[in-house]
């Protein structure tokens, strides 16, 4: 009898084992000013491994920090789903005991994969904007996920990333009264300094009142893979964003209600660029790859081998806005429209961009149920040309509990409802827009769709790539920028025309992706060398390639 009740209980602690580890790896956040520096952040070995994989924070409580929180390891940041009655819990950053807040100051800084869920940040309180933002990605070939996640408040942005490789996922999320006093800012995702971004797709989330663009990328900044579909933006003072960098885009079913409203100033336009042609003043823009049309950098696809398919969105801009234009603007700012006519001339190419599909895309007004209208957002607009004082601006009708900028707080539940009167289906049979307002739809959408992390369908580089250096002739120094399929050893060496070695410019280990190495005009021993031909040849693997360039003095 001993024996069976010595077997018994010692199943029962086998048994118990797997809930036991589950439950180590996850730790509940404590509700304390700076929680997240002190609690994950800091919550390493003395290898600097995290300790846990998941931090939970709990509903209804405001997390404050005056600092950044900088993660190092991969980990995960959650909440309950919000039931009724419940708030998400909030992640709001404060000023310091003296009240100066340092230029430039980010939320939470992340150095490898990072995962959040069911949290609203609130960058900041008091329309200021030398805050950064609230989510930095400060890592090469990492990600940064967002699962019903909420953002308000100013900063310059929400989420950065400067970084090489990031792959970004923005899923069920909403961004809303996003304004300050600078109507660039705050943007949502921003990816500029010539960076590169893997991927990036956002689906059924929601921006509403914004200043700056959704997506900003830089001219020469690169996003393989850009996804945006079911997602409802309205009221916006600039545009969705600047397209010109994607190889393979995908932008479907999504609502444009008022976007640019502060379209494009004509002294901003470039010479020899018509108004047609100024990514300013439109939604969506398509610009020739950067190395297709000139030598100082070299593309890394072909032109012909973009693939980009615009179908089934809606775009409107309300009588207020025309009104507003048709007053004065109209002479000096181009108002917006859905696409460049470059854009329209490539898509209406076929020889020349045989992947370029524009289908089922109309203007017409949604007839949301309740958003509050555009009288602020455009009052803004016109208060910012006339030179007058602007200030934050949003909406929200419930100013009980916090009568000053009260809509920063997040009225909850949300008050707005962006259903609609729009009888064309999606190209999924689904209504168009965020599917968050449509929930049955939307439940039924994630069963059927591959998860984003299997996704497969970007133009990911074959073959090791050396460009062109520049500039090119060169004094004193030149730039040459490498990509590479698989991280490993680089190398890359000089040469004269006699073929012997003048100087090792890389020789180590490198991360997949882009990079950079510069040389100026130096032997090994440092000394300068005759102006001429020269060249440079790289090395990774079993893989080599060479060009040519030419130093003059």
């Amino acid at each position: 009898m001993k024996k069976k009740v010595l077997i018994f209980v010692v199943t029962l602690s086998i048994l118990s084992l797997p809930i036991f580890t589950s439950a180590q790896d996850t730790l509940e956040v404590p509700v304390e000013e700076n929680a997240l520096v002190n609690y994950v952040a800091s919550d390493t070995n003395s290898q600097g491994e995290q300790k846990h994989k998941v931090y939970k924070l709990k509903s209804n409580e405001f997390y404050t920090y005056n600092e950044p929180a900088k993660i190092k390891n991969p980990v995960t940041i959650v909440a309950p789903t919000p039931k009724e009655g419940q708030k998400p819990p909030t992640v709001r950053f404060v000023k310091d005991q003296t009240g100066e807040l340092e230029s430039n100051v980010y939320g939470i800084v992340s150095y490898d994969d990072i995962t959040i869920k069911n949290i609203r940040f609130i960058p900041q309180i008091g329309g200021i904007t030398d805050m950064g933002a609230a989510i930095k990605q400060n890592a090469e070939d990492k990600r940064v996920k967002l699962v019903n996640c909420y953002f308000t408040g100013a900063g310059t942005g929400y989420i950065w990333c400067y970084s090489e490789g990031v792959k970004i996922y923005i899923d069920k999320c909403y961004f809303r009264n996003g304004t300050s006093s600078n109507s660039w800012v705050p943007f949502g995702v921003e990816a500029v300094n010539n960076s590169h971004i893997d991927t990036m797709i956002i689906r059924n989330s929601t921006f509403f009142n914004m200043n700056g663009t959704v997506q900003n990328t830089g001219r020469f900044s690169r996003i393989d893979y850009f996804e945006v579909d079911h997602n409802t933006v309205v009221n916006t003072v600039r545009g969705f964003g600047f397209n010109s960098g994607h190889s393979n885009s995908k932008i479907t079913n999504n609502i444009f209600y008022n976007l640019n409203m502060a379209g494009g100033p004509k002294g901003w336009i470039p010479e020899g660029v018509s108004e047609g042609n100024s990514h300013t003043g439109h939604i969506l823009d398509f610009e020739i790859l950067p190395g297709n049309e000139s030598d100082t950098v070299e593309s890394y696809i072909d032109e012909a081998d973009r693939k980009y398919h615009i179908k089934n969105n809606v775009y409107y801009w309300p009588q207020e806005l025309k009104d507003l234009y048709e007053s004065g603007l109209q002479d000096s700012v181009v108002f917006p429209d859905l696409l460049t006519d470059r854009a329209e001339e490539a898509f209406n190419d076929d020889e020349s961009y045989p992947h370029l599909v524009y289908k089922n895309n109309k203007e017409m007004d949604p007839e949301f149920t309740k958003f509050g209208g555009t009288e602020k957002g455009i009052q803004f607009v016109e208060n910012n040309y006339a030179g007058e004082a602007v200030s934050t601006w949003g909406w929200d009708p419930d100013s009980a509990d916090y009568p000053e900028k009260h809509w920063l707080h997040m009225q909850w539940p949300l008050p707005e409802d962006f259903t609609h009167n729009i009888e064309m289906k999606g190209t999924d049979g689904y209504h168009l827009g965020s599917l968050q307002f449509y929930t049955d739809e939307m439940e039924e959408y994630y069963d059927n769709l591959t998860p984003v992390e299997d996704s497969d369908t970007k133009n990911k580089p074959k073959q090791l790539t050396l460009s062109k250096n520049y500039p090119n002739p060169f004094n004193p120094v030149t730039n040459i920028k490498y990509k590479l399929v698989n991280p490993g050893k680089v190398k890359i060496n000089v040469y004269n025309v006699l073929g012997e070695k003048v100087k090792t410019l890389v020789n180590t280990s490198k991360t997949r992706g882009s990079h950079i190495t510069q040389w100026k005009g130096t032997n090994e021993a440092g000394q300068k060398v005759s102006s001429g031909i020269y060249f440079y040849q790289i090395k990774a693997g079993n893989k080599s390639k060479i060009r040519k360039m030419m130093l003059m003095k």
